[in-house]
C-alpha cells in the first residue's frame, strides 16, 4: 500500500492469540495517515513496523487523534498505546493516556517526530524510543519531541521514568534526542530522562 488514509474512525476491540491486535496496524507501506480517530480498548492501539531498509514505512502521519486505553493483562508490559517502527512517524496534536500494561509511545522507528500532543497516565513510561534492526542503526536516528504536554500519573505502578530514549535490544541507536517547549510533570524522583545509548 502507498498512500493510504483512515480518518474519522473509532476503533476498539481487536485482540489475538498473540496479544498484539492492533487498531490500525501499518505493515511496511509508506504515507500512511491515521487522522482524527478515536483508538481504545485494543491489545494495541496502533502497531507499525518496516523491513529494516531505509525506504520502509516512511512518511506515517498520526493526527488529531485519541488513544487510550490499550492493553493486554494477560500478556503485561508488551502491549502499548502506540509501538511503532519503520523509518519515520510523525504524531501531531493527538492525545494518548493510560496504557492498560505497557508504555503510551513506545518506537522503534529511524526518526520520531511528536508535536504539539498531550501524552498521559501511562502504565509504564510515557515514552520508550528504542533500537530497531535497520533503522535506528543508521546516523539520524533522531527523536524530536516538541510543543507537548508530558504528565505521569501519580499513582504509576510501572516504571516511573518520563522518556527513555537508547536501545533495549542491542541493535543500536545512532541519533539524538532534541527536547523543546514541552511542559513535563512528575511526582517521581525517577529520571525524567534515561538515555542508554552513546
Amino acid at each position: 500500500a502507498h498512500g493510504s488514509s483512515i480518518e474519522g474512525f473509532e476503533l476498539r476491540g481487536a485482540h489475538n492469540e498473540s496479544h498484539n491486535g492492533a487498531g490500525v496496524r501499518i505493515n511496511q507501506a509508506n504515507d500512511v495517515v491515521v487522522r482524527h480517530c478515536t483508538i481504545h480498548s485494543n491489545d494495541m492501539g496502533i502497531m507499525s513496523g518496516g523491513n529494516g531498509t531505509p525506504d520502509s514505512a516512511t512518511g506515517q502521519l498520526i493526527e488529531g487523534c485519541l488513544i487510550h486505553s490499550n492493553g493486554d493483562h494477560s500478556h503485561p508490559g508488551y502491549n502499548h498505546n502506540l509501538y511503532l517502527g519503520g523509518g519515520e512517524v510523525t504524531l501531531r496534536g493527538c492525545e494518548v493516556h493510560s496504557s492498560l500494561t505497557g508504555h503510551n509511545v513506545k518506537s522503534r522507528a529511524h526518526r520520531n517526530i511528536i508535536v504539539g500532543c498531550y501524552i498521559h497516565d501511562s502504565a509504564n513510561r510515557e515514552f520508550d524510543l528504542v533500537d530497531g534492526q535497520g533503522d535506528t542503526d543508521r546516523p539520524g536516528s533522531d527523536a524530536i519531541l516538541a510543543g507537548n504536554v508530558i504528565v505521569k500519573d501519580p499513582k504509576c505502578g510501572g516504571n516511573r521514568t518520563v522518556i527513555h530514549f537508547g536501545q533495549d535490544g542491542g541493535k543500536g541507536h545512532d541519533g539524538t534526542l532534541i527536547l523543546a517547549h514541552n511542559t513535563i510533570v512528575t511526582p517521581f524522583i525517577s529520571p525524567v530522562i534515561e538515555l542508554s545509548t552513546p
